[in-house]
């Protein structure tokens, strides 16, 4: 790709035909029709559809547009006029980077005379030696180090281009892994990836459920893309996108309505939970963030409770204590999941308990997300506002 086809794109947008682009730039219809297809092909994507009104941009098309504008503006800038494609700034850079055409054409893999015959044609063209070459190598001259400078930055913008357009393919026909509390999953996943699935058919969706402490394992040796988690002690080594807050609820079964004077319209303090301290209880597994959150709300109580039962599931948990087995807590969106709360009273519970989790994403701080990733996880916002 070189400064010309952007220039041709450039047109194509903001004229909206083929016939109107070829008459600013000098060529035939025909020309540019084939100068679209060959830039296309080599992008690997469809930069223009075709509508009652004209031509106009896809979404990688826009990205194209975007990056093209700054791109022949920082060519604008280079004093020394003359079109610049693509590869000859990649090819003269590669010889900086090596100190050598021979170094450079092996990195390269194409062949030293051909190389030396783009620096050549270069020279000529913008009057002055970039490189001076002896038995040492080649070494940049003042006036080539100028222009090497100024064509390293179009030359990142190139780069991120094209990675931008890789990250459209990849929304095409790509995939997600995700870690996340069974609990959880069952919860939210079900709002997300029909919603998902419709704007990116492409992307396949694979779920991977466990604990919390578990799921950080995975993803910190990429097992998982990303965790949609309740978060718990931050990790140096891992980012967290926040997404929403959770209050929990204490549930007391009605056979015990009598033990306690409590009022569904107040929050509960500690000396409120107090009055729970003769009643059993009914616990998820110790290793869940719902019992560690738990077990520091009746410290703050300053009660130990029997423990009469202790279940993985909250849904078990919360069946078991509507069935009179003893009180449980429970996170507001499990409340109504899988079932009702007939025979319970649920009590909201004051902030200073700290009776609340955070839905947090979380994934290595080292790596970039995927864009199908990062697609997710703005769907899923989407989703939970």
């Amino acid at each position: 790709m070189n400064q010309q086809q952007l220039i041709f794109i450039r047109e194509i947008a903001r004229t909206g035909t083929i016939r109107g682009a070829a008459a600013c730039v000098d060529r035939t219809p025909s020309a540019l029709t084939r100068g679209l297809k060959s830039v296309e092909n080599e992008l690997g994507c469809q930069l223009f559809r075709r509508i009652r009104e004209g031509m106009v941009p896809t979404s990688e098309g826009e990205t194209v547009l975007s990056y093209g504008e700054r791109i022949l503006k920082s060519l604008q800038e280079i004093k020394e006029k003359r079109i610049w494609s693509e590869n000859e700034i990649r090819y003269l850079l590669c010889i900086r980077e090596n100190k050598s055409i021979t170094g450079a054409a092996e990195t390269l893999f194409i062949a030293q005379p051909s190389l030396s015959q783009v620096l050549k044609e270069a020279e000529e063209e913008v009057g002055f030696k970039i490189f001076q070459r002896d038995r040492r190598g080649a070494e940049e001259t003042k006036a080539g180090a100028e222009l090497l400078e100024q064509l390293e930055e179009v030359w990142k913008l190139w780069k991120e281009m094209r990675e931008e357009l890789g990250e459209y393919r990849e929304l095409k026909k790509g995939t997600v892994t995700i870690g996340i509390p069974m609990n959880l999953g069952a919860c939210i996943l079900p709002v997300v990836v029909p919603v998902f699935r419709r704007r990116y058919p492409g992307v396949k969706v694979f779920i991977r459920e466990n604990n919390s402490q578990e799921l950080e394992k995975m993803m910190l040796s990429h097992k998982v893309d990303f965790c949609i988690m309740h978060f718990q002690k931050a990790l140096d080594e891992v980012c967290y996108d926040e997404f929403s807050e959770d209050p929990f609820y204490l549930a007391v079964p009605e056979i015990f309505q009598s033990q306690v004077s409590l009022s569904e319209e107040k929050s509960l303090k500690a000396e409120d939970i107090r009055q729970l301290k003769k009643i059993p209880f009914v616990m998820v597994a110790s290793r869940q963030k719902l019992r560690q959150v738990a077990d520091e709300i009746l410290r703050k109580a300053g009660i130990r409770p029997d423990i009469c039962c202790t279940t993985k599931s909250m849904e078990t948990a919360k069946r078991l204590a509507a069935g009179g087995m003893g009180a449980t807590f429970l996170p507001k969106s499990y409340m109504t999941l899988y079932s009702g709360t007939e025979g319970l009273s649920c009590y909201p519970l004051d902030k200073e308990l700290g009776a609340s989790w955070k839905l947090v994403a979380a994934y290595p701080a080292d790596e970039k997300l995927s864009r199908a990733s990062r697609e997710f996880l703005r769907t899923l916002k989407e989703c939970l506002e």
